[in-house]
């Protein structure tokens, strides 16, 4: 439609990461894009000016700093190298358990997470992923724009893809109207994560991802350890 926001290509974490940041800050880039999009598409040109003032901000969203201690954090960088480390060799090794503030000290200060640094905040409850996101907007032609808002996700693996469903969304403190939600929840938001040729290695070391008890767990194709 004429007038309409053209789908952006946000910056993806760089190839070192080797998928893990990608599974936070990528999947809150998509559902960014598919909202603005959606919106945009259906709304029509007369309205965008004001749609940008409604789903956008001038300023980005303070977001919460980790608070997990220095020791913690130095325990939590040796469980991801040893995860990553058997990933490479293909070697059977215990799921990485990660709690929410262990990710968000993972993006606070690993520089393979300095993308998400200040955008995304993670909170998980139960069996659902998500938490606030601030993302500036310069590559959806809106610079000087910002989306401020929360969002939770479901996840898992199947077939050595990755699915990741937005379940609820806010912009600016406010529910996105269903009417967009509906055909949102429908939408597989790491589509372009099971595409992508950089992202084939981890595709096919992943075995599951396991949202549950306020953790996410990743697990290993290979196994763990046999006793």
């Amino acid at each position: 439609m004429a007038g309409s926001i053209p789908p952006a290509n946000f910056p993806m974490p760089p190839r070192q990461d080797r998928g893990f940041p990608w599974l936070l800050f990528g999947c809150g880039c998509l559902a960014v894009v598919v909202i603005l999009v959606a919106i945009v598409g259906y709304s029509g040109y007369r309205m965008v000016a004001g749609l940008v003032e409604q789903y956008t901000d001038t300023t980005p969203m303070e977001l919460p700093a980790s608070t997990l201690p220095d020791a913690d954090y130095a325990a939590l960088q040796t469980r991801v190298k040893t995860f990553r480390d058997a990933l490479d060799k293909n070697e059977p090794t215990p799921p990485l358990v990660l709690t929410a503030d262990e990710i968000n000290a993972l993006i606070d200060r690993d520089p393979e997470w300095s993308n998400a640094k200040g955008r995304v905040h993670t909170e998980i409850n139960d069996d659902k992923i998500g938490g606030k996101i601030s993302l500036p907007l310069d590559e959806l032609n809106l610079p000087g724009r910002y989306f401020n808002g929360a969002a939770t996700f479901t996840a898992f693996v199947r077939d050595e893809r990755l699915y990741v469903h937005v379940e609820t969304l806010e912009v600016n403190g406010k529910p996105v109207p269903e009417s967009f939600m509906a055909s949102m929840r429908s939408e597989n938001a790491a589509k372009n994560f099971n595409q992508d040729p950089q992202f084939k290695d981890i595709r096919e070391k992943i075995g599951n991802i396991v949202i549950a008890n306020d953790t996410l767990t990743i697990e290993a194709k290979a196994g763990a350890p046999t006793p």
